[in-house]
């Protein structure tokens, strides 16, 4: 049986502007570019990776994510360090924090950020010390 892998699905308003987030602020890149079926539509999807991770941006053009408890994320990404990219993000003038990384009670150490859309992706990775 083969590993399954899971790819969340964000919903953006601008799709090149999200796109510059993940490439320029999370060091993701985006090998195959912005999907643009139409020129008069522009760009409607787009897939941005790093290290093996991935992340669908899909154009949404209804209210995203209006209200929410701040313990409501969009994605969990897990990472070999998470206080390793921690520090490497924060160091991005354009970097959201919405939660700096913290000792779970469930063994994990997490953190949050926000993108411009506000979509919530949590980076965790097991515990170390």
């Amino acid at each position: 049986m083969a590993d399954w892998i899971s790819d969340p699905v964000l919903g953006v308003r601008h799709l090149p502007t999200a796109v510059a987030y993940y490439t320029d602020v999370l060091g993701f890149s985006c090998p195959d570019g912005i999907f643009v079926p139409d020129a008069d539509e522009g760009g409607v999807y787009a897939i941005v990776e790093r290290n093996n991770a991935r992340i669908h941006l899909q154009i949404r053009r209804r209210e995203i994510n209006a209200s929410r408890e701040s313990i409501e994320g969009d994605a969990y990404i897990y990472v070999d360090d998470a206080k390793a990219l921690f520090a490497e993000l924060e160091q991005q003038d354009d970097i959201r924090i919405h939660r700096r990384p913290v000792n779970s009670s469930y063994g994990l150490t997490d953190f949050v950020i926000e993108d411009v859309d506000g979509n919530r992706i949590t980076f965790g990775a097991e515990t170390t010390s």
